[in-house]
C-alpha cells in the first residue's frame, strides 16, 4: 500500500512538472505571437499611412499644373461640376470668367529659351495668386493661357480685378534668373454667366476667349468684356 502511494505520488509530481513546462511553453509562445501580431499591425499601419500619403500626392499631382501649382484643365472642370452638384434645386450662381494670355510669349521663348519662358510663367502665375482671393479658382488652361473663376462680386468688382492684374503685370519686371528680369504684358477677356450646367461654363469660356483675341487684335495689354465696356482702366485710380 505504501509503495502504491509512493508510486502514485511520483506520477503526480511528474505530471505536475510536465504541466508546468507545458504552461511555460504556452506562455512563451503566446508572448512571441503577441509580439508578432503587434509588429504586424505596426508594419501594416506604416504602409497604410504611407500609401495614403502616396495617394494624396498622386491626386495633388494629377489635379494641379506641375509648373505653377494651379488647377489644371481637368481639375477645373471637376470643380465646376462640384459647384453645380452642390447647388439647391432652381439655384444658379452668377460667376465671372477671366481668360488671360501673356502677350508675345513666343518671342520671350525664342529670345531667352524655354527655361526662361517657364520662369516667366511661374512669376506670372504668382502675380495672379497674389492679387486674387483665396476662394477664386485659378487654372493654367494650357501654355501661356490662364483662367480665373470669380464668385460673389459685381460686374465692376470683377472688372477692377482684371484691370488691376493687367496694370500690375505691365508695371512689373518678372524675375527670370541670375538677377535678370523681363517685362511683359497681358491681354484679358472677361465674360459673365449663370452657372446651371457645365455647358454654361464652356460657353462662357468661348465668349471670354473671343474677347481675349479681340483685345490682342486691338493692340494687346488691355481688358475686354462682354458688357460692351471697351476699357476699364478708369475704374482704377
Amino acid at each position: 500500500m505504501a509503495l502504491n502511494y509512493i508510486y502514485i505520488n511520483r506520477l503526480l509530481s511528474v505530471h505536475e512538472k510536465i504541466e508546468k513546462e507545458y504552461l511555460f511553453e504556452l506562455s512563451y509562445l503566446f508572448q512571441i505571437n503577441t509580439s508578432v501580431i503587434i509588429a504586424t499591425v505596426l508594419i501594416a499601419s506604416f504602409f497604410i499611412n504611407k500609401n495614403k500619403k502616396s495617394i494624396k500626392r498622386i491626386e495633388l499631382i494629377s489635379n494641379h499644373d506641375a509648373l505653377t501649382g494651379m488647377l489644371n484643365r481637368r481639375s477645373l472642370n471637376q470643380h465646376m461640376m462640384n459647384i453645380i452638384n452642390s447647388m439647391r434645386g432652381g439655384e444658379n450662381k452668377m460667376m465671372s470668367l477671366l481668360v488671360l494670355d501673356i502677350d508675345h510669349f513666343k518671342k520671350i521663348n525664342d529670345t531667352y529659351g524655354h527655361d526662361i519662358g517657364d520662369n516667366v510663367i511661374r512669376e506670372f502665375s504668382a502675380t495672379l495668386k497674389q492679387h486674387t482671393r483665396t476662394q477664386d479658382l485659378l487654372c493654367r488652361w494650357g501654355g501661356e493661357e490662364f483662367l480665373i473663376i470669380i464668385q460673389g462680386l459685381s460686374v465692376n468688382g470683377c472688372l477692377e480685378i482684371a484691370e488691376r492684374i493687367r496694370s500690375i503685370i505691365e508695371g512689373s519686371s518678372l524675375a527670370i534668373s541670375n538677377g535678370h528680369t523681363v517685362r511683359c504684358t497681358t491681354s484679358i477677356g472677361v465674360s459673365f454667366f449663370h452657372l446651371e450646367s457645365l455647358e454654361d461654363f464652356h460657353d462662357a469660356f468661348k465668349e471670354a476667349d473671343k474677347l481675349l483675341y479681340m483685345a490682342k487684335e486691338q493692340g494687346r495689354n488691355r481688358v475686354k468684356s462682354d458688357t460692351h465696356v471697351n476699357s476699364v482702366q478708369k475704374l482704377i485710380s
